[in-house]
């Protein structure tokens, strides 16, 4: 699979932070006909990574490359906000940020921050909310948009054993991979005012969203399920019609010969056009900052 806008881009692309997610995002830029530039925390010499990772490093290869304007940023959460600020310093011109923008420990007013300077300074953003071209979420995006949304009413599930999840340790705390559920029901139906609803456990999580287009949204998180699986209901209440998705993993529900590599190189196609374009590109950072709003509403941070 290659991209028809990769030979438009003469540019290097810097990918920063070369974990599971950069590396496989690296992996997709290469598929699609680009060979992206590698700036890591991973230290080859005793192979162990170097958290946080030095913004040296970054200087650096903006030092020796002319010109260099394009970055994906996929370290871990937490590490995300110097190095997004550092290239926003450095006249980056595109940027695409792994998703979330932020962990709960990371304050809002930064991300309202650097929605204002992106906007300024007119920095192509892109956040890596790869479900957007996930084959389920693609068939409810067309299943949504013939019908009224003042009849929707839908439910995005996310069950998990975080206690003993690997993801955990990446986000530091479940709303990081709920974030996917809170970007769908933005995805599908557009903004809206959040309110949580009190739930027994802590580490556990329900949004209800009235949406400015009319329909309604519940967002929940069992994070000690015991189990992992995704659930998607959207019920047209007028038409009594409605889409379900259910699935222990990725490629669960899904007809045809689809792996989630798919999905990776359909975001970064999606990168890629709107760099060569040079027009907005799918899942804005602003967009992103909504997101984080609610989530902030759903766990009770954020707010200074």
């Amino acid at each position: 699979m290659t991209s028809q806008w990769a030979a438009r881009i003469t540019e290097p692309i810097s990918v920063i932070g070369c974990g599971v997610a950069g590396s496989r995002l690296a992996c997709s830029l290469l598929d699609l006909g680009v060979r992206p530039a590698l700036i890591s925390g991973f230290d080859v010499e005793d192979a162990t990574p170097h958290w946080p990772l030095s913004l040296a490093p970054v200087r650096k290869a903006w030092d020796e490359a002319s010109p260099r304007k394009i970055a994906i940023v996929a370290t871990p959460a937490h590490e995300r906000r110097a190095i997004v600020s550092e290239l926003i310093d450095l006249g980056v011109k595109a940027l695409f940020v792994e998703k979330p923008i932020t962990d709960t420990s990371g304050p809002l007013g930064w991300c309202h921050d650097v929605a204002g300077r992106l906007d300024w300074y007119r920095v192509i953003s892109q956040v890596g909310y790869c479900w957007r071209f996930h084959p389920a979420v693609m068939a409810a995006r067309s299943w949504v948009a013939g019908r009224r949304a003042d009849g929707l009413v839908a439910e995005f599930t996310c069950l998990a054993d975080m206690p003993s999840w690997g993801r955990a340790e990446t986000y530091r705390d479940p709303w990081g991979e709920l974030s996917h559920e809170l970007d769908t029901a933005f995805h599908l139906f557009g903004p809206g005012a959040p309110k949580r609803i009190p739930t027994p456990r802590t580490e556990d999580g329900k949004l209800y969203i009235e949406h400015a287009s009319g329909a309604k949204s519940f967002v929940t998180l069992n994070a000690t399920a015991g189990t992992y699986r995704r659930e998607i209901t959207v019920v047209d209440r007028r038409a009594s019609a409605a889409y379900i998705w259910v699935a222990d993993d990725f490629t669960g529900g899904v007809e045809g010969d689809w792996i989630p590599e798919d999905m990776y190189r359909l975001e970064m196609a999606e990168f890629l056009r709107a760099v060569a374009t040079g027009t907005t590109s799918a899942c804005t950072w602003q967009e992103a900052l909504q997101v984080a709003e609610w989530a902030a509403v759903l766990h009770g941070w954020g707010r200074a």
